[in-house]
């Protein structure tokens, strides 16, 4: 049973009153007491004094009558009860009084003495009753004092309890509300005591609670929304994995309901190679309570089949910061993976006829010629071309032609066997890597290839159809040490064995190169045309990073790129010395030109410098000077944001028209590299002709810097000559640490390469670290480029 609190305070005031006016009673009792036996005590020794004074003269005169009228006179008076006279030798003359009475007495006792004689002796006996009646009224009334200041006292304490508690029982009754849900619940005290204080804060507090409460349902309702609606698996496990909550979608998913999973380890789920790698991937991250991103597993559908998933966690930590837990996401990724996956396929197959492609044909042939230096084992190549497939078309259409080709195809991958590659190259075109064969097991798979093409009973509609080919054999090491020279020489080997007539392969030998570049030239010249037509010219940037000072700018090298029919992008190393030779360079300059140009007048590139390559042609073709000018004005960029190198082959070839491009650009304040500087024996020579803002040190120098003696010698003696000149240097192709740190000590004011940032095609900064002994000040990634449109 509860006591109320008002009560307590009335029963505690109560006791404790008891207790005080008990004590004080007690006190007051014994006081009473003592003063009452004090005053009989004194009243018998004086009664006594009186009485043996009385009894003097009887007693000398032996007048025992007189004796006993004198005692009988002072019984019951000053409540005497009994009273005796004894001689000397204590032999009774007279007493009067009741000696024996059942009250309780006080005795005193007087000798009777004259002139220092003592003739007897006084004893006397005084009551007690009288003041024992005393004490016990004393005592009565100060117990009905007591009690009426007990009872006064308690009923003061419940007023002052009720008037006390009065405002907390509203508190209480208001809280009792609040617990049992009603969040509209406030209390009314209209105190402004404590109780008010308090009353005000439950008040406030309950409409925390009531928004708190509101906003979490509206969470937890939102929560529920996305939970159901969206395509996402949620779910949280505990630390061992198993399953503590799961979103409805699962059911969707993989085919368990919500309630089936909770207290499942998600590692069963999934199919048992995917289940231990993941399980090993958890643990570790639960040691270092990391989250995970784009973990993929499959996992097993209930309805039969496989789902690839993929998840994403965070950890859950409690109140007290403790690890219990992840939750995360899960989304099923079979549809986009199998997407991938076709689009992976496509992007190395041949849509047609589901070879290979050429570009995936000469990842495999770079693959494989690296295997081989590694094992010594030969690689041979075999470029076919089918004997004049064009004809076909135009005789029978291109369907029927495509439909004859995917025939070939599956003839030739008979014949070539498990093992070894096939890949359509583009059109009418075939290659073969046998691997770990020489040459003479390609001449023996290329008699075979052309038997069996020869052989074949092809028919396109009622028309027989005859197929030949011609064949090109190049191999590893003999041929070539790289995936584009081995095909290239297989190609020549292939224009050779055609050169023969129908149905001939040919071995590649040192005296089919020149038939070999020619035909290169002329692919090229097509490639290069067709890009210019389409628009096919891109760019990439390298940033060239300021390692000597601040200069607040970033600084990019622009390198052109070609697209060929087949979307393959081609660096400016494959085919700038054919544009060269055949003066299409000057309109991929333009071409260049006009895209940093572009990119350049965009705000977001603001604090940028690009630099590009001229080539000599473009040096001495006339008009050239104007038509940059005129350009650039237009876009309205300012000529100190572009920088133009030009290599020593160049300028030297065209020596007075590159002294006089120089010139009148700088005049309109555009700056100039001198690049692969170091390279020709008049290199510093050129330095006094062309008035160059910097030289950008060949990267033969700086490739193996770290480790030539010699170089580091030339490149130090060409950083000193270039700041005695006032010329700003530049290191390119700075491929280890160990280099960035030499040039930095060395005082070249930029480098570039791809320790510090690869091509790409957006303006991006790189972040490097220049290492103990680079500039603080110079930060990797606020500078880059000058660099031309046709480096690799």
């Amino acid at each position: 049973m509860m006591i109320s609190l008002r009560y307590k305070a009335a029963i505690l005031i109560a006791l404790t009153e008891i207790a005080l006016l008990g004590l004080l009673l007690l006190t007051n009792l014994y006081q009473t007491r003592r003063d009452l036996e004090e005053e009989l005590t004194v009243l018998a020794a004086s009664t006594a004094e009186l009485v043996a004074a009385s009894a003097t003269e009887p007693l000398l005169s032996y007048d025992l009558a007189q004796l006993q009228n004198l005692l009988n006179g002072v019984v019951n008076k000053h409540r005497v009860r009994y009273v005796a006279v004894t001689d000397r030798r204590g032999r009774l003359l007279a007493e009067a009084g009741d000696q024996d009475g059942p009250e309780a007495t006080v005795r005193a006792e007087r000798s009777i003495a004259v002139a220092g004689g003592v003739f007897g002796q006084i004893r006397l006996e005084v009551s007690r009753a009288a003041t024992d009646a005393a004490l016990a009224e004393t005592t009565r009334s100060n117990s009905m004092i007591a009690a009426l200041e007990i009872l006064l006292v308690a009923l003061i304490s419940l007023t002052l309890g009720w008037l006390l508690t009065r405002n907390l029982l509203t508190l209480a009754k208001g809280a009792e509300r609040l617990g049992r849900g009603d969040l509209g619940t406030r209390v009314q005290v209209a105190s402004r005591d404590e109780a008010g204080m308090l009353a005000a804060c439950f008040n406030d507090m309950a409409a925390q609670i009531e928004r708190t409460v509101s906003e979490l349902a509206q969470s937890q309702r939102r929560f529920r929304d996305l939970a159901e609606n969206t395509s996402d698996w949620l779910w949280e496990v505990d630390l061992e994995g198993r399953c503590t909550y799961s979103s409805k979608k699962v059911e969707a998913l993989l085919g368990y309901t919500p309630e089936q999973l909770i207290g499942t380890r998600v590692f069963d789920l999934m199919v048992p190679l995917d289940a231990k790698r993941l399980e090993m991937l958890f643990r570790l991250v639960r040691q270092e309570r990391k989250p995970f991103y784009g973990l993929e597993y499959r996992a097993p559908r209930k309805q039969g089949g496989t789902a690839i998933l993929e998840a994403n966690g965070v950890p859950i930590v409690d109140e007290t910061g403790r690890h219990v837990g992840y939750r995360g996401v899960t989304r099923d990724v079979t549809r986009r993976k199998e997407d991938e996956s076709r689009m992976v396929y496509l992007a190395e197959h041949d849509p047609l006829t589901g070879l290979l492609s050429r570009q995936k044909f000469l990842e495999v042939l770079d693959d494989e010629i690296k295997l081989s230096a590694r094992s010594g084992l030969p690689v041979t190549v075999l470029f076919i071309d089918l004997d004049d497939f064009k004809l076909i078309n135009d005789t029978h259409g291109h369907v029927a032609g495509d439909a004859l080709l995917r025939v070939i195809a599956e003839i030739m991958l008979r014949q070539v066997g498990p093992g070894n590659y096939l890949a359509r190259l583009g059109g009418d075109e075939f290659g073969v890597l046998l691997r770990g064969e020489g040459s003479e097991n390609g001449e023996t798979l290329s008699r075979q290839l052309l038997s069996a093409l020869e052989a074949a009973p092809l028919s396109i509609g009622d028309a027989d159809v005859r197929v030949s080919a011609g064949i090109g054999v190049c191999s590893h090491p003999q041929c070539g040490d790289s995936a584009e020279t081995l095909l290239a020489h297989a190609d020549a080997a292939m224009s050779h064995a055609k050169s023969l007539g129908h149905n001939r392969h040919h071995v590649y030998q040192p005296s089919d190169r020149d038939l070999d570049g020619m035909r290169q030239t002329v692919n090229w010249q097509v490639l290069i045309h067709e890009a210019l037509e389409n628009d096919w010219i891109s760019l990439d940037f390298q940033p060239i990073v300021c390692v000597s000072h601040e200069t607040g700018k970033r600084y990019f090298e622009a390198l052109a790129r070609l697209q060929d029919r087949a979307g393959e992008t081609i660096p400016a190393a494959r085919f700038i010395d054919t544009a060269e030779y055949t003066g299409q360079v000057v309109e991929i300059d333009k071409r260049v030109f006009a895209q940093v140009l572009k990119i350049l007048a965009e705000p977001q590139y603001g604090d940028c410098v690009i630099a590009m390559n001229l080539s000599g042609r473009s040096l001495g073709t006339p008009g050239f000077c104007e038509y940059f000018q005129e350009q650039a004005r237009a876009s309205g960029v300012r000529p100190e944001r572009l920088l133009f190198e030009v290599t020593e082959t160049a300028a030297v070839t065209e020596m007075a028209k590159a002294e006089s491009f120089i010139a009148t650009m700088k005049k309109e304040g555009y700056r100039f590299s001198l690049d692969d500087f170091g390279v020709g024996f008049s290199s510093f020579s050129y330095l006094k002709h062309l008035p160059v803002d910097q030289i950008k040190i060949d990267g033969s120098f700086i490739r193996h810097l770290d480790s030539n003696r010699e170089d580091q010698i030339f490149v130090r003696a060409m950083v000193q000559v270039a700041r005695e000149l006032g010329l700003e240097t530049v290191a390119e192709f700075v491929e280890t640490q160990a280099a960035l740190e030499l040039l930095c000590d060395m005082g070249v004011d930029f480098v570039q390469g791809d320790h510090v940032a690869r091509p790409g095609p957006t303006l991006t900064t790189p972040t490097v670290e220049l290492g103990r002994r680079g500039p603080a000040a110079a930060k990797l990634g606020r500078a880059a480029g000058r660099g031309g449109g046709r480096s690799p």
